[in-house]
């Protein structure tokens, strides 16, 4: 893990616990990510920080990566899925070829995905990669 200033990032925690030999489940995750900045629990450092956590709605530009490639786009549509998660539909400012063989292109222009509130889909790779992680572009 890197750090900044002398805490590592909550994501960087967050993802550590992620991967760490036994599954641990998001609520444990993130109780470990408050513990490493020094709170009791996730709740309490919600509570004092005012974490916001990742929100996208139409029309916001993002970046990422979806199954392996980079883009940039526009989120078209979001939908509450639940407390933790947003189903999305994000349109490429280029077409995405997702196809894995050289022998023939897929291209994509727009595609859907559930993404938790770090902007990770639910749906992984089969190596284990969120098949879509979304950031927002700066204003």
């Amino acid at each position: 893990m890197t750090t900044t200033d002398t805490h590592p990032s909550l994501r960087e925690v967050y993802t550590h616990a992620q991967t760490e030999t036994a599954p641990v489940p998001d609520d444990a995750a993130l109780d470990s990510a408050a513990h490493a900045h020094g709170y009791e629990s996730w709740a309490a450092f919600e509570a004092v920080a005012g974490v916001s956590y990742l929100t996208f709605g139409a029309g916001t530009r993002v970046e990422g990566r979806y199954l392996g490639h980079s883009f940039t786009g526009t989120i078209k549509g979001a939908n509450s899925h639940g407390l933790r998660h947003t189903r999305l539909s994000v349109a490429f400012d280029t077409p995405l070829d997702v196809s894995a063989f050289k022998a023939f292109s897929v291209l994509r222009q727009r595609v859907s995905a559930t993404v938790d509130r770090f902007g990770d889909s639910e749906a992984k790779t089969s190596d284990g990669v969120p098949q879509m992680q979304l950031w927002r572009l700066a204003d």
